[in-house]
């Protein structure tokens, strides 16, 4: 039987930004590269999302109208594989983006930016995440053949 991974299934990734116009470029473009996209407005939004679907990666603008992206990344279900959260932001808000990193993020984009360095991050992201679920697995594996020696054994 072959393995399985997130890899195998198509990526799926929730932008979020207050501005309608970067968060469906965002989405368009990440869905030409393949991958599944939502979108959220606002940070209210997108957490009720992560409780309802599951998502590899988002990215989280650090300002959003009702709630701060760091609340926002706090605030997001914990999925297995943990969900990557990057936060995307201008020059103006770096310190608040470096606050989000030392509280969680996996990752930083300010903006604006090459379309290709966020898909770089991104794809980044979805390596770190499939290296963790992968490793998960093993530990598991190894666990239950150790735990198998030690029943045969007594």
């Amino acid at each position: 039987m072959e393995e399985t991974s997130i890899t195998d299934e198509v990526p799926r990734i929730l932008v979020i930004d207050a501005d309608k116009t970067v968060r469906k470029s965002i989405a368009a473009m990440l869905a030409a590269e393949g991958y599944a996209t939502d979108t959220a407005e606002t940070g209210k939004e997108a957490i009720g999302k992560t409780f309802e679907n599951f998502y590899n990666l988002a990215l989280i603008n650090i300002r959003l109208q009702d709630i701060g992206g760091t609340d926002v990344m706090a605030q997001m279900k914990e999925t297995v594989p943990a969900m990557i959260k990057v936060i995307i932001a201008s020059y103006a808000s770096l310190p608040k983006a470096v606050d989000a990193v030392n509280n969680g993020a996996d990752a930083c984009i300010l903006i604006p930016t090459e379309p290709e360095k966020l898909l770089n991050v991104v794809k980044k992201g979805l390596k770190k995440q499939e290296e963790a679920r992968r490793f998960s697995q093993q530990r598991i594996a190894e666990f239950i053949e150790t735990r198998v020696r030690e029943l045969e054994q007594k």
